[in-house]
C-alpha cells in the first residue's frame, strides 16, 4: 500500500472511539475508529495504491471514515478504480453522521487489478470541509455479484450505483410480472439475468429499519414486498445457468411492531425463518443453490401478519 499523492495525519487520537465494533462490522478493532489520515485545505486530494495484486481475481474493498463532531462538516468523495461505491453512500460520504454515528461502511464488492494494482482516489466536498480515511480491508471476493433491492418505488428508497431495483408504489399490490430485466452485477456488467413475481405479494411496505447492518445498503434494507398472515409471495431469478452454484442472501425488516413477524424464506426443498421485527443485521444464507427451470424462491408468512422480504 503506498500513498501516491499524500494525505495529512495522522489526525488526534480523540475521534471518538467507538465503543465497540458492532456484530456486523467485527473485523473494525474500535481502536481503529479513534484515528484517521485527513485531508483538508489547502491538501483536498489524496490517492492510494494497492499493488502486487493478482489481476486474474476480484477484490472487496471495504472503507470508513470516522471522527465526532457536529453538523454535516466533514465529507468527501471515496472512489475505486475511478467507482463510487455499490451502496452509492462513497459520495459526499460524511465522517461523522455516516461514520461515527450510524457505523457505516463504504464497499466496493467486485473490483478488478488492472496490472496488479487498485487506485483509492479520495477528495473533499469543498475546500472548507474535511474527509477522513480510519480503517480499510481489501479481502478476495466472489467473482460476480448481483444487487437486488426490492421495495417501494419513491426516489427516497430507490438505491443508486449498481443495484437493480424492483419496486412498486409504495402500499399497491405487486402483481406477477418481470420487475427486473438484463440486471447489472456489482462491477456493472449488465448481465442476462432477469427477476420476476410469480405469485402477488400483500402490498409494498416502506417502513423497515433504515439501517446498513446486513451490509446492504441502507435504502435497500428500509423497503420490501410484504405478504401477510397465511400467504405466500413467489419471485423467481432468471437467466441463470443450470448447474452452477449460486449463493443467494436474503433480508427482511419491519420496525415499531408490537409483535413478533417472522417470516419462512424457501427455495426448493430448503427453508429458513427469520424474525423480521426491527431487524437490522440478520440475513437468511441460502448457499450452493444449483437454478433448474422450476427454480423458485418464496417467501411464506408465518403469525402474526405482515412480514416483509428483501434481497
Amino acid at each position: 500500500m503506498t500513498f501516491t499523492d499524500s494525505m495529512n495525519g495522522p489526525g488526534n487520537p480523540d475521534a471518538g472511539q467507538w465503543s465497540g465494533a458492532p456484530v456486523f462490522r467485527s473485523w473494525i478493532d474500535p481502536v481503529a475508529t479513534n484515528d484517521y489520515h485527513f485531508l483538508q485545505n489547502p491538501n483536498l486530494i489524496g490517492q492510494i495504491q494497492f499493488t502486487g495484486l493478482d489481476p486474474t481475481k476480484t477484490y472487496r474493498v471495504e472503507m470508513l471514515g470516522s471522527r465526532t463532531g457536529t453538523g454535516r462538516d466533514r465529507e468527501g468523495d471515496y472512489k475505486v478504480n475511478s467507482l463510487y461505491s455499490d451502496n452509492g453512500n462513497s459520495n459526499r460520504y460524511d465522517a461523522y453522521a455516516d461514520g461515527y454515528a450510524n457505523h457505516r461502511v463504504m464497499t466496493w464488492r467486485s473490483v478488478k487489478a488492472p496490472d496488479g494494482q487498485i487506485t483509492i482516489d479520495l477528495e473533499t466536498w469543498t475546500s472548507e470541509i474535511a474527509l477522513y480515511l480510519s480503517a480499510m480491508r481489501l479481502t478476495e471476493a466472489p467473482p460476480q455479484t448481483v444487487l437486488f433491492d426490492i421495495g417501494s418505488s419513491t426516489s427516497d428508497l430507490i438505491t443508486p450505483g449498481r443495484w437493480n431495483n424492483a419496486s412498486s408504489p409504495s402500499w399497491t399490490k405487486p402483481l406477477p410480472g418481470h420487475y427486473v430485466l438484463a440486471a447489472v452485477d456489482a462491477a456493472g456488467q449488465k448481465l442476462p439475468i432477469r427477476l420476476s413475481v410469480l405469485q402477488d405479494f400483500g402490498d409494498t411496505n416502506s417502513v423497515g429499519v433504515v439501517s446498513d447492518a446486513a451490509g446492504f445498503a441502507a435504502t435497500a434494507q428500509a423497503d420490501s414486498f410484504a405478504v401477510g398472515t397465511g400467504t405466500t409471495g413467489v419471485v423467481q431469478i432468471e437467466g441463470l445457468v443450470p448447474g452452477q452454484s449460486y449463493d443467494i442472501t436474503l433480508f427482511g425488516s419491519r420496525q415499531a411492531t408490537a409483535d413478533t413477524r417472522t417470516s419462512r424464506y424457501t427455495i426448493g426443498a430448503t427453508y429458513y425463518d427469520l424474525v423480521n421485527s426491527d431487524n437490522t443485521q440478520n440475513t437468511v444464507p441460502l448457499l450452493a443453490c444449483r437454478p433448474t427451470p422450476e427454480a423458485i424462491s418464496r417467501s411464506k408468512s408465518m403469525p402474526p401478519p405482515a412480514p416483509s422480504l428483501g434481497i
